[in-house]
């Protein structure tokens, strides 16, 4: 496996060779998508990890919305 790593090495030497101007976009370039992939990520696995609170609290505030535009009705709020 020493073939990628070459190339990896082979593309930092180049990159730290460039120009600072030059070097900014380049990293950018690569670093925005995957940041964006990441956090993408991280917000699934936070929606997973709390669906059940989610759910409850959009019962909840749907419950409120019926009570609001019904006055004599008493809220049923989900448990």
């Amino acid at each position: 496996m020493a073939f990628p790593s070459a190339i990896i090495d082979a593309v930092e030497s180049w990159l730290a060779g460039q120009s600072f101007w030059i070097q900014v976009p380049i990293v950018l370039a690569v670093l925005v998508p995957l940041c964006w992939l990441v956090a993408g990520g991280v917000d699934k696995l936070v929606e997973l990890a709390l669906r059940r609170h989610s759910a409850r609290d959009a019962a909840t505030d749907a419950a409120l919305v019926a009570a609001a535009r019904n006055p004599g009705v008493q809220p049923q709020v989900p448990r």
